[in-house]
């Protein structure tokens, strides 16, 4: 079954497009996420530094803000609460 799979996979052009799209991209997509890493890493230390720990309470909440942040999810569930933590997540 799987080779199968594999074999119908090889005949579908979008797949095999998006396939030559990923090759040839591959080190630029890998920056930007090593750079959205970065980016969420200092963000999430800062936020933890400044905010509470009754609202922050640990640096995987702090990562959590800063990510649903970055990615402009927003759901809103953890807010910072002193003005310097508004400011570094921009709201």
């Amino acid at each position: 079954p799987m080779l199968r799979l594999l074999k119908l996979i090889r005949r579908f052009g979008q797949i095999q497009l998006l396939a030559h799209v990923f090759r040839t991209t591959g080190d630029a997509l890998k920056f930007l996420l090593f750079l959205v890493s970065i980016i969420v890493l200092l963000f999430s230390t800062l936020l933890y530094i400044l905010e509470p720990t009754d609202n922050v309470d640990s640096m995987f909440t702090a990562m959590w803000v800063s990510t649903v942040t970055v990615t402009t999810v927003g759901y809103g569930d953890i807010t910072p609460i002193t003005l310097s933590g508004k400011m570094l997540m921009g709201g």
